[in-house]
């Protein structure tokens, strides 16, 4: 059994629970699990690409914050962001240490365990040091930033770049109600933490940074978060004809599409949202309590009543398989270590690390 603290709906949770509800139930309900201490552990986990990826949603965040501000964009960001990189590798091969050897950590923060993640982990240090270099010089010289950088930042005393978010934790959010088409989940917390967002021509332009691969999935859900920011125009008093979605895939020079969020998409958009907001309610039990005079609201939730997915092939990626009991020889993959956490340093790794 576990717990949550509060009731929301993001586009990374909708793809956590159809990925596997057992995943998502390891990813949001947690606390209070009898295999807690293991599952915060492993949550961590992520892949050098990933934090990767990270890095330069951050930089970027800080680059147009900085333009916003002052005009002039910062110098040496690509120095910074492998920096940056460079440092987190090493930090974690430090934390992963200490864990093994049932030391207490020195640091929190993303986490490559080479054992566990063996297929992620060798050969993949290098691709996201170029992911980052490649990345950032797209962006610098695409025609993209040429056009955010030729839009007025402000207008007669009005903001009209919108505030850059770099909170990544909370981020925005908006609140489901009868005027959204979501009167079946009133209340709910929906996030719709776009990239980037500015005023021009009399339309709001809210833009969603990619590095992965562009792929005819990836298209599908970059079009769909791009309708779960369209509500979030909405809220904020902008008509849908107003609201001009930009993905921009930064792995590849020049690569972005423009399209305008049909009534379709958003229909769309808004029955995932409320069957998922079902699909919880239904399998979770909400406990409010009063602590001190203050609200203390959870969500309770039983492990069983999220099983795992069929696709064995997802089974084999997971970062938390080793709690599902498997054996290689059931999986797709043999090259992959099911083991538990051993007490063994980590070994060094390939010579193409940064």
């Amino acid at each position: 059994m576990g717990t949550a603290r509060k009731r929301s709906w993001s586009f990374s949770r909708q793809r956590s629970y159809e990925y596997c509800p057992r995943r998502f139930y390891y990813d949001y309900f947690s606390w209070g699990d009898q295999d807690e201490k293991l599952v915060n552990y492993l949550r961590r986990i992520t892949t050098p690409e990933q934090l990767a990826g990270l890095i330069v949603h951050d930089v970027l965040a800080l680059w147009l914050q900085q333009y916003r501000q002052i005009g002039i964009a910062p110098v040496n960001l690509q120095e910074f962001a492998l920096a940056r990189y460079r440092r987190s590798i090493e930090q974690s091969r430090e934390f992963v240490n200490t864990i093994k050897e049932d030391r207490r950590p020195s640091s929190s923060g993303p986490i490559f365990d080479q054992d566990l993640y063996r297929e992620h982990y060798f050969g993949s240090l290098f691709a996201g040091q170029q992911s980052i270099i490649e990345s950032l010089q797209n962006f610098e010289s695409g025609s993209v930033w040429e056009a955010i950088r030729k839009t007025k930042r402000k207008r007669e005393g009005e903001q009209l770049w919108l505030e850059v978010d770099t909170n990544l934790h909370e981020g925005r959010w908006i609140e489901a109600d009868l005027s959204l088409g979501l009167g079946g989940a009133d209340g709910l917390r929906i996030y719709a933490v776009f990239d980037f967002g500015l005023k021009r021509d009399g339309k709001l332009h809210l833009y969603e940074w990619k590095t992965g691969r562009i792929t005819d999935k990836a298209k599908a859900n970059a079009k769909q978060q791009m309708a779960v920011y369209a509500l979030w125009g909405l809220a904020n008093g902008y008509a849908l004809s107003e609201i001009v979605s930009h993905i921009v895939w930064l792995g590849s020079a020049d690569t972005h599409f423009d399209l305008e969020v049909t009534d379709r998409d958003l229909d769309e958009v808004r029955q995932l949202i409320l069957t998922q907001d079902q699909l919880e309610n239904s399998k979770t039990v909400h406990h409010a309590t009063k602590k001190r005079g203050l609200n203390n609201s959870f969500y309770v939730a039983e492990r069983d009543n999220f099983p795992q997915t069929d696709n064995l092939r997802n089974c084999a990626r997971c970062k938390y398989r080793m709690l599902c009991g498997f054996t290689k020889a059931q999986l797709p993959h043999r090259d992959i270590t099911l083991m538990p956490l051993a007490a063994t340093p980590l070994s060094d790794p390939p010579s193409t690390a940064p």
